[in-house]
């Protein structure tokens, strides 16, 4: 017998809990942050890009929420891969909206990053770690990929950005040095705090909605790993190849 409960299962009392929240709820929650825009109006005037991030996180996340529940009636392998690629494409796209000059070549880049960084990373797990009848079943990978991609995405447009600013006064490899220690300060971080600061959202649901603590233990060691291998990979991937386009340029 499996030591990890069931995906099914997990999935199902996720779906519970969240009919417990109404919908005019969710909506109130948006009051702190509301607060929060004033005020920082107050401080620093430009605002524009904080309410555009929320509205557009309002409205991909209701949009994706009908998609999945879509997706997951009609499994399809192809249509999953499908779904991974346009993951990684938009990943690769919002991870270089720190570049100070962005180009095409630079987005290739970045795709390249995480197509050798990240997803083999996730293809591993979730192929010879995390039992699943189905490694490609769209209701397993998608929520592990979304994980995994956008804590990359998110390191490498913190690396792009201090590559760019180190490079000005530093030679490539210095720069490289310090953008990747610099990058995966959130990350270790992370490392240092779980279980004493922080506990991390997938460990959290699995807690609220029932699951055995040791369990969900093993799950965010899992995660937590995969996370990490994914974030260093996809970044030293990034870094080494900005040289190439150094050189070309």
């Amino acid at each position: 017998m499996s030591i990890f409960p069931d995906f099914k299962e997990f999935l199902y009392y996720l779906e519970f809990m969240t009919q417990l929240i109404p919908f005019e709820n969710v909506l109130l929650s948006f009051i702190p942050l509301i607060i929060l825009i004033i005020i920082l109006y107050s401080l620093i005037g430009d605002v524009k890009r904080f309410i555009i991030a929320s509205l557009r996180m309002l409205l991909q996340l209701v949009a994706i929420g009908y998609l999945l529940k879509s997706l997951f009636s009609n499994e399809n392998d192809l249509l999953t891969l499908l779904a991974l690629l346009v993951m990684l494409i938009m990943a690769a796209i919002i991870s270089m909206s720190s570049a100070y000059k962005k180009n095409f070549k630079l987005y290739t880049l970045s795709f390249v990053s995480l197509l050798f960084g990240a997803f083999p990373t996730l293809v591993f797990m979730t192929y010879f770690i995390i039992p699943s009848d189905n490694w490609l079943k769209i209701s397993f990978i998608i929520p592990l990929a979304g994980m995994i991609f956008s804590q990359a995405m998110n390191v490498m447009s913190l690396a792009l950005e201090r590559f760019q600013k180190e490079r000005e006064h530093n030679d490539y490899s210095q720069a490289r040095k310090l953008a990747l220690k610099a990058s995966l300060i959130p990350i270790t971080n992370t490392f240092m705090a779980v279980g004493l600061v922080s506990f991390p959202g997938m460990m959290t649901g699995q807690i609220l909605a029932g699951i055995e603590p040791l369990i969900a233990v093993r799950y965010q060691i899992i995660i937590m790993t995969m996370v990490f291998s994914s974030v260093a990979s996809s970044t030293m991937i990034l870094l080494y190849l900005m040289q190439k386009l150094e050189s070309d340029h």
